[in-house]
């Protein structure tokens, strides 16, 4: 966007946001989770209630057992990854000088308890410090509680007086999951010394024993949100006013600043469109947050949307037909109507092009949303 300054020249284009990298399928499980990452994530309001749990936690001596549940890409691992972070931020020592240890396990495939209880015990051993190899062999004779227990007398030992443990289960099928999560919060409720923390993740419900808590949006309108801010991220200093620029449109419930530069509208429609059909290279069971940012940053990085200064952001709101502009979306589009629909569309399309604008940009966008009607009219 360029503005005229007081002596006639040309302020230098402002650029009000900057694209997010291109949002993975899933995210991994990060020990040390990236900035980027951390400033990526969108407290839902069911994810700030789960992190007003875990604060009360922290303040509690004795330790406990977690379990995040829900459907795949609803932000599990991604609050995995928020809480290590700030965890690691408070640091490893607290004020009395007494260390804490904060780890993570990502698991894959179909896995057995034995298996993951095993993982478990290698990772503390290897965080604990002392000689690897004999604790190695030490959790691998006694198994189940009593090596837990063990593990964590040689943490206390070594002045560690908290250990959190953050689990991702991620697409894998855990058997006797019951059993081991019954295990472990014995164990957490038992061993004082230690304040012993699990915090675990996957798509099954919550083991018995376990305390579940929730992250994934409660409707659609959390879902665009997050998916635009994965999409791109506002500069702080760009001073933007969005509510000027949804002055008088109903944004549907959501704040101006989540949702801009896109109209309302054009977010229901690219949320439509990333149902289906699936681009190239997207697996089937890609979710909605992931498919609907990732067709959000494919729109904002259109040279034709961009404006001017060379991949600047757009200074106005972009709308359905703007959509359209880019070819990504015009293909997915394309894909969505039937044959009536496609051959409409083309007609429509090919007439407007032969009718020179007469009416500014406004006008131009009034009849390709004209023929955007007809054409989804007749696709059925």
């Amino acid at each position: 966007m360029e503005l005229q300054n007081g002596g006639g020249r040309r302020a230098s284009p402002r650029r009000w946001f900057e694209l997010e990298p291109p949002a993975p399928e899933r995210l991994k499980l990060e020990t040390s989770p990236r900035v980027s990452t951390v400033a990526s994530y969108v407290l839902t309001r069911a994810a700030e209630r789960s992190w007003e749990v875990l604060n009360q936690h922290l303040a509690e001596p004795q330790g406990a057992v977690f379990w995040i549940g829900g459907p795949a890409g609803c932000g599990k691992t991604h609050f995995l990854d928020y809480v290590i972070a700030l965890q690691r931020r408070a640091g490893a020592l607290d004020a009395q000088n007494m260390r804490r240890l904060v780890c993570g396990l990502e698991l894959a495939g179909r896995v057995s308890a034995a298996e993951v209880e095993l993982f478990l015990l290698s990772v503390l051993a290897e965080q604990i410090g002392g000689d690897p190899r004999s604790s190695g062999d030490l959790f691998r004779q006694m198994r189940g509680a009593a090596a837990l227990n063990v593990g964590l007398e040689t943490a206390r030992r070594t002045g560690i007086r908290a250990i959190t443990v953050a689990i991702d289960f991620g697409t894998s099928q855990c058997e006797s999951a019951a059993d081991f999560f019954k295990m472990l919060a014995q164990v957490a409720a038992s061993f004082r010394q230690v304040k012993f923390t699990v915090i675990a993740a996957g798509r099954t419900m919550a083991p018995e024993a376990t305390r579940p808590l929730a992250v994934a949006p409660h409707d659609a309108n959390e879902e665009t949100i997050v998916a635009v801010r994965r999409a791109r991220r506002l500069v702080e200093d760009a001073e933007l006013d969005a509510g000027i620029a949804y002055a008088g449109i109903d944004t549907a419930g959501l704040a101006p600043d989540a949702i801009f530069p896109f109209h309302p509208v054009a977010l229901s429609a690219l949320r439509t469109i990333a149902t289906r059909p699936k681009a190239a290279g997207e697996s089937s069971d890609v979710a909605a947050i992931v498919s609907l940012s990732r067709l959000a940053r494919e729109v904002l990085s259109s040279p034709t949307l961009a404006g001017a200064g060379g991949g600047e952001s757009p200074a106005r709101l972009i709308y359905p037909p703007d959509l359209t502009m880019n070819a990504v979306i015009l293909n997915r589009v394309k894909a969505l109507l039937a044959e009536a629909g496609r051959a409409a569309w083309k007609i429509a399309r090919d007439g407007i092009a032969a009718v020179p604008p007469h009416g500014g940009a406004g006008d131009r966008r009034t009849e390709v949303a004209s023929a955007d009607g007809r054409a989804r009219r007749y696709g059925g």
